[in-house]
């Protein structure tokens, strides 16, 4: 474990707070000091091409020591890691938010080596999913054989893609919303989303064709409600 990651307690909830916690004003106010401009002008959840210099700007703070520029990328880059952490989070929210501070500042210093404009955002996100991907495999092998969470969302953790998802938090819900639906209808989901056929799928859970379809089609009409409060952008 991670030194000074103890059950109970929340290292990553006490650094972002250090952001969060400020009044509008006094976020306007440290705003102006480590990016030039007030929080609404500032591009750090975005920074794209016009606004790199802001997250650029920010990365330098936190890697000087800045407490509140650390801050407040650990809040910005929180959906990511929540997601790509989500099966230490769900076991032990104390050592998540151990492991994520390191692994976020390990991200910053190796991104700001690398790479530089634009792309820097995208370079951090990439090692925070490199990093706790890591963590995530050397912490299954020290289970053992004990399972942590839903083996949906481990394939969904381990599964390579983009690695600054723009909805982690609806990847997440839909995951864990996957997990509960009967093996051969999970199954057969994975197997659309694979672009693979769904009689092999059918026939090794001893359904035809039509009947896997028709409970697919079921499990459709459950899985809105529970994701409704979701919406991907155009």
């Amino acid at each position: 474990m991670s030194v000074g990651a103890v059950r109970g307690h929340d290292p990553f909830g006490e650094v972002c707070r250090r952001w969060s916690g400020l009044s509008a004003v006094e976020r306007d106010r440290a705003a102006v000091r480590l990016v030039g401009v007030p929080v609404d002008q500032a591009r750090i959840q975005d920074p794209g091409r016009g606004g790199h210099g802001h997250y650029a700007a920010l990365v330098e703070h936190a890697l000087a020591g800045d407490a509140v520029a650390f801050a407040w990328l650990a809040t910005s880059h929180r959906p990511l890691l929540i997601a790509r952490g989500r099966a230490l989070l769900d076991r032990d929210p104390g050592e998540w938010g151990a492991v994520c501070l390191e692994v976020l500042y390990r991200a910053l210093g190796t991104a700001r080596s690398t790479t530089a404009g634009p792309w820097l955002r995208r370079r951090v996100s990439q090692q925070i999913t490199h990093g706790l991907r890591g963590v995530l495999r050397a912490e299954l092998a020290r289970w053992g054989a004990e399972q942590p969470t839903e083996p949906v969302q481990l394939v969904h953790l381990e599964r390579p893609g983009p690695a600054d998802d723009p909805h982690p938090d609806l990847s997440a819900a839909l995951a864990r919303s996957l997990a509960r639906l009967e093996p051969a209808v999970r199954a057969g989901f994975e197997a659309v989303a694979a672009d693979a056929p769904l009689t092999p799928v059918a026939c090794t859970h001893q359904l035809s064709a039509p009947a896997l379809r028709q409970r697919m089609f079921r499990a459709r009409q459950q899985l809105r409600p529970q994701l409704v409060g979701y919406r991907r952008s155009a």
